[in-house]
């Protein structure tokens, strides 16, 4: 608190302390001088029973120490309304109600609960991970200096939005997903801004980020020092728009790295782009080290279902194609949208566009459809 305590209280049950210079002991308050703390680390763990814990808003023990709150056996509620930086957070619980517009610490945070947001919420540490958030309309942003990982759901309605950050990246792991339905949608890995090496941008793996109408932006970038990475690499992922939202997926690789910008291909099943009447559009850029392409897309389907268009532009910084559309992927149109497909190659000699195998052989389908306006090849 703001008078130098950290204080405990149960509403039912007295609590027990052996600090020297506490009072309260055997009541249902206990109040701690904050120089009787001498680490930096304070820990809550309940029994056996289902505990409700709040983090009242006036906790502010001092944004060098950290917080960790362990449920035991039972159904345990977390209650946060801190928004004073600490050094660290760990939150293990069946569910917790977040009422801070901030939640904020210098390194890192772990989030093992099932979050439902009060209010709009702003999450500020190093690296962040967490199991799942339901955020309603409200607006959820999360800024990692770190990697920011998920692997559970993050579900926003009505006009909620999701913004999720970390400039170590962004990963989804399997059978994660970020949703929202009329609100935006936005993945970001500014690995530029961060002190990241050898990773990819922003991973999804196995992993659904959809929208009712909302538009999907994911953004991702490598370091110089990425090797055999991609600045957006999606493995597996389902990317969906409903409605007229837009879906834009960009990566860039540093200059100097031996990256690809945006690479689509098969996880557990084959990737899939899909919007209906919004534009899709991907755009790559690759590092110049070894043969790297700006775009590659390998057994996967990249389609717009109604007006949309389709624009893939990749450039390659490497003695490689700047668009690389590898065997049985799929380029659909199924409406009045256009297709657009570029490439551009910074080494002499280079092809700007490579198409690894037109058809597919059970089907003798063609690769690249647009209705009414592209030919058919076959």
């Amino acid at each position: 608190t703001s008078k130098n305590e950290v204080v405990f209280r149960d509403s039912a049950l007295n609590l027990t302390t052996s600090i020297s210079g506490a009072t309260g002991n055997g009541t249902k308050e206990i109040r701690v001088p904050k120089n009787r703390v001498s680490g930096d680390l304070i820990t809550v763990q309940t029994g056996s029973l289902g505990d409700v814990i709040t983090v009242a808003s006036g906790f502010a023990p001092g944004s060098t120490r950290s917080l960790t709150i362990s449920g035991g056996d039972g159904s345990d509620r977390v209650i946060w309304r801190s928004s004073s930086q600490l050094k660290a957070i760990s939150v293990t619980a069946e569910s917790t109600d977040v009422d801070s517009e901030q939640v904020r610490s210098s390194g890192d945070q772990e989030w093992a609960t099932a979050a439902t947001l009060v209010s709009s919420l702003e999450v500020i540490g190093f690296n962040i991970a967490f199991s799942g958030v339901s955020a309603g309309s409200k607006i959820l942003k999360v800024q990692g200096a770190g990697v920011v990982s998920l692997s559970g759901s993050v579900v926003a309605t009505g006009n909620g939005t999701v913004e999720l950050s970390g400039d170590g990246g962004v990963v989804l792991n399997s059978g994660s997903q970020v949703s929202t339905e009329l609100g935006a949608l936005a993945l970001s890995a500014l690995l530029s801004k961060g002190s990241a090496g050898d990773v990819s941008g922003v991973q999804i793996i196995n992993s659904t980020v959809m929208t009712q109408g909302g538009a999907s932006a994911i953004t991702g970038e490598t370091t110089a020092s990425a090797y055999g990475r991609a600045a957006v690499d999606l493995q597996g992922a389902q990317v969906l728009t409903q409605g007229a939202g837009t879906i834009t997926l960009s990566g860039t690789a540093a200059a100097t790295s031996s990256a690809t910008g945006v690479r689509i291909r098969s996880g557990s099943v084959a990737s899939s782009i899909v919007s209906y009447n919004g534009s899709l559009t991907l755009t790559g850029t690759s590092g110049s080290v070894d043969g790297n392409p700006g775009i590659q897309i390998d057994s996967a389907l990249v389609q717009t279902q109604g007006t949309g268009s389709v624009t893939i532009a990749g450039t390659s910084l490497s003695a490689a194609a700047g668009t690389l559309i590898g065997g049985l992927s799929t380029i659909e149109a199924n409406g009045g949208g256009a297709i657009t497909i570029d490439g551009a190659a910074q080494a002499a000699g280079q092809q700007t566009i490579t198409f690894a195998v037109l058809t597919q052989e059970a089907e003798r389908r063609a690769l690249i459809t647009q209705i009414g306006q592209l030919e058919k090849r076959q």
